[in-house]
């Protein structure tokens, strides 16, 4: 059935990912009752179109994240670095930012920062009033431009994990608004993560609504306007992360300049992340050129021929960049801009995967009124199943699944619904952790065997040794040879070299643990 927006609840029984609490959580809520519904009202839906972004300062100077949208699980952490002449004191100022990721979740990737990106405008709309911002993943899907799909959804969950688990440390490179210096910060973006799933309690908020609290740090940057202007609409239609970090940059610096330079190693390697792998300045130009020329197609540089973009000076490659038309208007609106008129859509998370498949809103908010969100996701994920199979479907996809949701149809072979494979999948996952703990107090077990052997037998070696060291010479000779005639293997004689040494003092110290034990004496 549909969800309708109720009284804040909470529920001790509900994870909730992050430095938080769910006590500490609970006890807060009813003094944040009121700022959540001081919010409700820009929740009502999300933006049909999106324009007047916003952009924090500090994640525009460096990037914080790859370009690529893998994850390299062999690498954990990156450094970026450059200088600068600090306006208020007028040194040069060595900066860095160090960027670290968790073992189980790594680096951030190209769309994660773009999800962080989204996350700032929802913040935006809620007018920066508090850290903590309630949304749907459909809301985020839908101001990032993202088709809501299953696959998007997944990136959505994948990037909120990675970012929980990203440490940032800012060396002389985050600038403080209130000082107007740069000054040292070491925090993660986001304390706080949790994201709705249908038959779960809501553990606070609106219903059906997931929530992210910012890091105290970010979010008084935001507070204190540490913020700029941002084209969503320009940004958003750019098709390659280097593009995309491009313009957030050289939109940054063009608000005091309409022409820049760099260093091109510099730029490419510390201002857009560039792997370091591309040594060569060849290799960079080769990479850095289409997303110049995407900007230049939008208006937002200068076209410029290449002997102009990149030259050489004492041995050193440059890059250059002019503002281009796009970027003058803008920076002409920035001091006047006016809220837009903003038409909303109220969707769920389960109405927003029948739209993403053709499903008109109208008839996404029936099926949403007549049937169980379990019996709607579950033909919805057949469907997805299908398709990943290379199945050929109807030409009127829509239709198809409107009618199989009404129907109940049966589902194809070999399918099995995703609870089913979380269930599966966990219930591998213990089987597979019972075994490692078996295997763990096997080998414990026999590690403190081996350790108890190894102590006794160097307990008997000093014991040995303790007693033939206070013999006399002499009588040392003749408990050895008595330990030697008396024992069978040797008849008396001994062999040669190693074997022999061994095994004459093997002898000799079984026998000599046979007069400690019966307390004689020579």
């Amino acid at each position: 059935m549909a969800r309708k927006s109720g009284p804040l609840t909470g529920s001790p029984d509900v994870a909730v990912f992050g430095k938080e609490n769910s006590s500490k959580m609970k006890n807060g809520l009813k003094k944040e009752s009121a700022s959540i519904q001081e919010q409700l009202p820009g929740f009502a839906g999300m933006l049909s179109e999106y324009q007047e972004g916003k952009d924090e300062l500090n994640l525009a100077e460096f990037p914080i994240a790859t370009l690529s949208n893998r994850v390299d699980q062999a690498t954990k952490t990156i450094v970026f670095e450059d200088s600068t002449k600090d306006s208020s004191t007028g040194e040069i100022i060595l900066r860095s930012l160090t960027v670290t990721a968790s073992d189980a979740f790594g680096l951030p990737t190209a769309s994660d920062d773009e999800v962080l990106l989204g996350l700032i405008q929802l913040t935006r709309q809620q007018g920066f009033r508090s850290p903590k911002i309630y949304f749907t993943p459909y809301q985020l899907l839908q101001v990032l431009r993202w088709p809501p799909s299953t696959k998007n959804y997944y990136r959505v969950h994948e990037a909120l994990n990675r970012w929980l688990g990203v440490s940032l440390y800012y060396d002389n490179a985050w600038r403080d608004k209130g000082t107007g210096q740069w000054v040292n910060q070491k925090f993660h973006f986001l304390d706080n993560v949790w994201i709705f799933r249908p038959g779960q309690p809501q553990i606070e908020g609106p219903a059906g609504y997931s929530h992210i609290k910012w890091n105290e740090v970010i979010f008084r940057s935001f507070q204190s306007g540490n913020i700029k202007a941002l084209d969503f609409q320009v940004w958003s239609a750019l098709s390659t992360a280097i593009a995309k970090r491009m313009y957030r940059f050289l939109d940054k610096r063009f608000y005091h300049r309409s022409r820049l330079s760099f260093n091109l190693e510099k730029f490419a390697f510390h201002k857009l992340g560039l792997p370091r792998s591309y040594g060569d300045m060849a290799q960079v130009k080769r990479r850095l050129i289409p997303a110049v020329e995407e900007l230049e197609k939008a208006g937002f540089l200068k076209r410029l021929p290449a002997s102009e973009r990149f030259t050489k000076r004492l041995g050193i490659w440059e890059v250059h960049f002019e503002r281009g038309r796009k970027a003058e208007d803008q920076e002409l609106q920035d001091g006047a801009q006016t809220p837009l008129t903003i038409e909303v859509e109220d969707l769920t998370p389960t109405e927003g995967r029948l739209v993403g498949h053709g499903v008109t809103r109208a008839q996404a908010k029936r099926l949403a009124a007549e049937f169980q969100e379990t019996e709607i996701n579950e033909q919805v994920d057949a469907l997805e199943y299908l398709l990943s199979k290379g199945q050929t479907m109807p030409e009127n996809r829509a239709g198809w699944l409107v009618k199989a949701i009404a129907e109940r149809y049966t589902p194809p072979r070999g399918f099995r619904p995703k609870k089913q494979m979380e269930m599966d999948f966990k219930a591998k996952e213990e089987k597979v952790k019972a075994r490692e703990e078996t295997k763990k107090k096997k080998e414990s077990k026999r590690k403190a065997e081996l350790d108890a052997e190894k102590a006794a037998q160097e307990m008997e070696t000093k014991k040995v040794a303790d007693y033939l060291g206070s013999l006399l010479e002499t009588e040392r000779w003749e408990v050895e040879m008595a330990a030697l005639k008396s024992s069978p293997l040797t008849r008396g004689r001994l062999g040669s070299g190693q074997t022999g040494a061994l095994l004459r003092d093997t002898i000799i110290h079984s026998y000599v643990l046979g007069l400690i034990t019966e307390g004689k004496s020579v």
